[in-house]
């Protein structure tokens, strides 16, 4: 079965969601982002999902995602995030054909649409999903780590996307890309995913 790694941070008030900060106070932050961690979980428990954890698995929110979904925990490591994934999809295709990697902050990630990235990636060697603002929440991947996919690339902005594009061109790397989706960042990211 392909393995789903799903990132996400400790649950650290001011560590995490940071960007929601102008509505929301820090430990409602980190309360909200536990919440999104688990309901990822919940939503994905019949694949075979692994998450990758920052700063490390010791703190005690994943050791409680560990018993309560029956979940392996790994860290992501160091470095930027390019680096993290880098290091987290290559040690995961040295022992599987494929791979997923998502965020944990994007409600439209269902069971349905990870099925729809499983069976892109038997047609295509690597599958994307373009997030609204102009990021990526899912990218999965077929045989080995193409060197250098994310060098070069200013993560946070609003360029991600199409940094990501301009790498597999030059890379010669051919990709299919999803239904564009959005992910809770903003103020308005947040307002909206209430208003749900």
């Amino acid at each position: 079965m392909t393995p789903v790694l799903i990132f996400a941070k400790a649950p650290v008030a001011g560590k995490v969601k940071t960007r929601l900060l102008p509505i929301l106070d820090a430990n409602t932050a980190a309360a909200f982002h536990q919440t999104l961690v688990e309901s990822t979980l919940l939503r994905l428990k019949g694949f075979s999902c692994q998450l990758w954890c920052a700063p490390d698995p010791h703190h005690s929110f994943f050791r409680h995602c560990r018993e309560q979904f029956g979940i392996p925990l790994f860290a992501q490591g160091s470095g930027d995030l390019g680096e993290k994934m880098q290091q987290a999809l290559e040690t995961t295709l040295s022992h599987h054909e494929r791979a997923l990697l998502i965020g944990s902050d994007c409600p439209g990630l269902t069971a349905e649409y990870i099925q729809q990235a499983m069976d892109g990636l038997e047609d295509s060697p690597a599958v994307i999903t373009p997030t609204e603002d102009g990021g990526f929440c899912l990218i999965g991947l077929r045989g080995t780590f193409p060197s250098g996919l994310f060098d070069g690339i200013d993560w946070g902005s609003d360029r991600v996307m199409e940094q990501l594009r301009q790498n597999l061109r030059q890379r010669q790397q051919s990709w299919q890309e999803l239904p564009k989706l959005w992910d809770i960042d903003r103020p308005e990211d947040y307002l909206r995913y209430c208003r749900r």
